[in-house]
């Protein structure tokens, strides 16, 4: 028996997770696939899935967020001595989502085309930006692979952007 068509699944997934990903409702279009998200490409959040991959922004105005963003770079890895770089990326993103859960935290993630991994862990309340800018510098410190710039950048800058869909 086939399940849903891999459409169907991507939207499903789209209209629950990007709201709670969005702080600020809203998106930024890549053309030429996932390369950069200009901000001439910044819509509203809408409830069907873009036609190109997205990134929304995860600091609010205020510069606070619920959204701790783990980015495992497969290139991050191989240029740190890693034999293996998709290897590595499964290893570090199977190791923080272990992590996460013996602290009692749940999250999900997402495998990129090129071969990276996203965990997300939604918080509590939210963080001012300084604070989740230690915690994730902190972790990162732990595996080869994390790429800390989308949690480390300043906001309201387009750095604030995780990648939320890969249509």
């Amino acid at each position: 028996m086939a399940g849903p068509p891999p459409a169907a699944v991507a939207a499903g997934q789209w209209r629950a997770l990007a709201p709670a990903l969005a702080a600020r409702g809203r998106m930024r279009l890549s053309y030429d696939r996932g390369r950069s998200y200009p901000q001439r490409y910044e819509r509203p959040l809408t409830p069907d899935p873009p036609p190109c991959p997205a990134a929304v922004h995860i600091y609010d105005r205020d510069g606070a967020t619920r959204l701790l963003v783990a980015d495992f770079d497969a290139k991050r890895a191989a240029t740190r001595g890693a034999a293996d770089g998709a290897g590595q990326v499964a290893g570090d993103a199977a190791a923080f989502a272990a992590l996460i859960g013996s602290c009692g935290g749940r999250g999900f993630g997402d495998i990129s085309p090129n071969g990276g991994r996203h965990g997300y862990v939604l918080w509590a309340a939210p963080l001012p930006f300084g604070e989740m800018r230690r915690v994730a510098l902190a972790l990162a410190r732990r595996r080869r692979c994390w790429a800390v710039s989308t949690a480390s950048s300043a906001p309201p800058g387009p750095g604030t952007a995780a990648a939320a869909s890969s249509c």
